[in-house]
């Protein structure tokens, strides 16, 4: 089964994007990214939720559910290990068993991924600790200047306005820094890397089109390939513009739009 099912692929000036509709199947992408490569690259992901669940938990929750006697921790063990990244239809077996927040980890425990580093928008403490997933949340304090003792929902409105904002991405790259040279790692920017975007990481038109885009545009051009998750239904559930009607069409229009004046 071909992977080609799964995204929707894109050349904006010179830089390979893919496009899919629900984020776990970015796997695909990844997948064949990794296969031109001599070593697995690493993933910097903008995203509104930190996707850094076990692989395949929900499955093997419904399935053990259903089935008591199963071990389910030898299932999800066993699933992980049946992933062959040189596979097409392991990989599609494998997306159609994994949930949204699962992939990354099937990624990074499979060898697609050599380690996955998220900027979002729900962990304001963050997880740099060397661990064997190769996960890592980059945390966050607030809205740039705000000196709020206590996080209120009026912080996470104007927080989440700065996402791609570059004094906020220069913010987020030197706490991420400090997580790569925990790992004896170099800079983000320095390490072979796929961009990857959840459109939910977007609460509002605004957030989408900064006032300085100079950093993300730095970070489209410096990734080896782009891929993005359009996730309609997780837009439409954190969207707090009442200016404009949630969109993932045209966040995506807006993105690739970034792509495209970055590569020009």
């Amino acid at each position: 089964m071909s992977l080609e099912r799964f995204i929707d692929r894109h050349l904006v000036e010179g830089k390979a994007v893919y496009v899919v509709d629900d984020h776990h199947k970015a796997l695909a992408a990844w997948a064949l990214i990794r296969r031109k490569l001599a070593a697995a690259p690493y993933l910097l992901t903008i995203d509104h939720h930190t996707d850094t669940d076990d692989a395949f938990a929900g499955y093997v929750s419904l399935t053990t559910f259903d089935n008591p006697s199963l071990d389910g921790q030898a299932l999800a063990a066993e699933l992980l290990a049946a992933i062959d990244w040189l596979s097409d239809d392991s990989l599609a077996d494998a997306i159609a068993k994994l949930k949204h927040d699962e992939h990354i980890y099937a990624a990074t425990r499979s060898g697609v991924l050599a380690a996955s580093f998220s900027i979002q928008l729900s962990d304001s403490g963050g997880y740099g600790e060397p661990n064997e997933a190769g996960l890592y949340v980059v945390p966050f304090k607030c809205a740039m200047g705000c000196s709020k003792r206590v996080y209120d929902d009026e912080c996470a409105a104007h927080h989440a306005v700065e996402i791609i904002e570059t004094r906020y991405l220069d913010d987020q790259l030197v706490r991420l820094r400090e997580i790569t040279q925990g790992l004896g790692l170099r800079d983000i920017e320095a390490l072979p890397y796929i961009l990857d975007i959840d459109l939910d990481a977007f609460h509002s038109m605004k957030a989408a089109n900064p006032d300085d885009a100079s950093t993300f545009r730095r970070l489209i051009r410096g990734a080896l390939a782009i891929t993005i998750a359009t996730e309609a239904k997780w837009v439409e559930e954190v969207w707090e513009d009442d200016d404009n009607e949630p969109s993932a069409d045209r966040l995506l229009g807006i993105v690739l739009g970034h792509i495209k004046a970055a590569m020009a």
